[in-house]
């Protein structure tokens, strides 16, 4: 599926060499975490699943690695009898979600992260989109199955929209989070809701079979995820029984028609790179307005990494100039 985008990426990046190279930051990035990339491969793969230790260990890292931009503003809400969210607010943006606004879903895999993981990664998205995010503490697989994970979030659109037109409203999501903001807008659509005005899925994990081409080929150059780890254990520990082709867990394979306007952004060099081939050319099949950007280099869910690499601003100010042509919000930015 648009595979010739890819290879026109790899063709021009031969032709001009330096000219397209990662910034010195983000290759330093990519030679830290390669240099123990292979025992922690092993580890992961040989040691027993223990979800309790991966939710703390990606919360432990993350949190450090990209702290809570200073004098972000950080709510505590409370939706219906047992859903909390936050609503995250960078220093210079409008606490007034009326005039736009995200619903963020975060990555982990169906089965981790938090706030303590990716408040920092939101608090970064707030400040360079120019726009409240509320962050929903969804419940996580395994306990609770992935489609009642997406309800929670469905369930804070409706809340939200009660408040917020919902032409002023972005669901937005990375990774697992990603695949959840194709499912939340296929079943908003699906239960009559009015749409969104845009979703924006960074590097979706939306097929959890895994069956893209790039599982296999991107492997080797893949800095954060593990081949092993998604296809024998993680996916099938997320959907826990379901079908991994289901398109109640898995997006990618559901219907397309109907969804808003969207944007993917996705790197060269991650494993799910054909995830997000996949879901924009079964989109636009469905007539749907898809922007997918495919980063030269980049890694997986390379939008969230603070201000650790420049590439990664470069994408959320790409979020933005798409989001702020239907937000009408006087975004001058252009992609």
């Amino acid at each position: 599926f648009e595979m010739h985008k890819l290879l026109f990426y790899i063709f021009v990046a031969a032709v001009l060499g330096d000219e397209l190279r990662p910034s010195p930051e983000f290759q330093g990035l990519t030679q830290m975490v390669m240099g123990g990339r292979k025992k922690s491969i092993q580890d992961t793969t040989d040691a027993p699943f223990d979800i309790t230790k991966m939710r703390i260990e990606m919360d432990t890292t993350f949190s450090q690695l990209i702290p809570v931009v200073p004098k972000t503003l950080i709510t505590d809400v409370k939706i219906g009898k047992y859903i909390t969210a936050k609503w995250v607010v960078a220093p210079g943006v409008a606490v007034d979600p009326t005039e736009g606004c995200v619903i963020y879903i975060h990555g982990g895999g169906y089965v981790m992260g938090s706030f303590t993981s990716h408040g920092g990664a939101v608090s970064h998205l707030s400040r360079d989109v120019g726009l409240p995010v509320l962050f929903v503490n969804y419940r996580l697989a395994p306990e609770t199955p992935i489609p009642e994970g997406v309800s929670d979030v469905v369930a804070v659109y409706r809340w939200l929209i009660a408040k917020v037109k919902p032409e002023k409203v972005v669901i937005m999501g990375d990774s697992a989070g990603g695949g959840s903001t194709l499912l939340t807008i296929q079943a908003i659509r699906d239960q009559g809701l009015p749409n969104p005005a845009v979703a924006a899925p960074i590097s979706p994990w939306a097929d959890l079979s895994t069956s893209g081409e790039s599982h296999w080929t991107l492997e080797d150059v893949d800095i954060f995820i593990h081949g092993a780890l998604l296809n024998k254990r993680l996916s099938h520990f997320a959907a826990n029984g379901i079908p991994l082709v289901h398109p109640s867990v898995s997006a990618a394979f559901a219907s397309m028609a109907g969804l808003p306007p969207m944007i993917i952004l996705v790197g060269q060099n991650e494993l799910l790179l054909s995830d997000s081939l996949m879901v924009a050319h079964r989109a636009r099949a469905a007539g749907v307005e898809v922007h997918l950007e495919i980063a030269p280099h980049m890694c997986h869910v390379y939008p969230l990494f603070g201000d650790i690499f420049p590439e990664a601003r470069d994408g959320r100010l790409q979020l933005k100039a798409f989001i702020g042509k239907y937000l009408k919000t006087g975004a001058k930015d252009e992609l």
